[in-house]
């Protein structure tokens, strides 16, 4: 999450600890997710440069980077719901204002930026890593997507 949002939140020193803590593990699982996706990129294009090419390979492939970024994206759910639950009831609104500005700054699938009032298109809404939804940046794919990038 945003750093000026966790400023606003004037939080307790317990808090504080837990808050560290997630967004330490956030980053570690956002590396991770990362890291997967560079080999899996690699892999799909030493894959499609043979000729004898079997697609259902590369499917497999995409598909467990998927499941994997879908049981990543519950425990960053889940870990930010317990920093949720440490807060009390003014930063738990503070929170739930900042995630719905976000949600609605996120441009939807084939819509361009235009259509919203002039937003550039294609951007996500906040997309920092270690917030909550943990897609990050440096993704191949939209939400919990792995879509593999073929060009150049």
């Amino acid at each position: 999450m945003s750093a000026d949002v966790k400023k606003s939140l004037s939080l307790t020193p317990n808090q504080q600890t837990l808050w560290n803590q997630m967004e330490g593990r956030s980053r570690s699982i956002l590396r991770e997710r990362q890291r997967r996706r560079e080999t899996l990129q690699e892999q799909a294009k030493t894959l499609l440069a043979k000729p004898e090419v079997e697609l259902r390979d590369l499917n497999r492939a995409v598909e467990a980077e998927a499941a994997a970024t879908n049981t990543e994206d519950k425990q960053l759910r889940e870990a930010w719901l317990e920093v949720n639950d440490a807060l009390d009831d003014k930063q738990r609104a503070q929170v739930a204002t900042f995630i719905g500005e976000q949600l609605m700054r996120v441009v939807p699938e084939g819509r361009s930026g235009t259509e919203r009032g002039g937003e550039r298109g294609g951007e996500r809404g906040g997309g920092r890593p270690g917030g909550m939804g943990g897609h990050g940046r440096g993704g191949m794919g939209g939400p919990g997507g792995a879509s593999i990038n073929l060009g150049g």
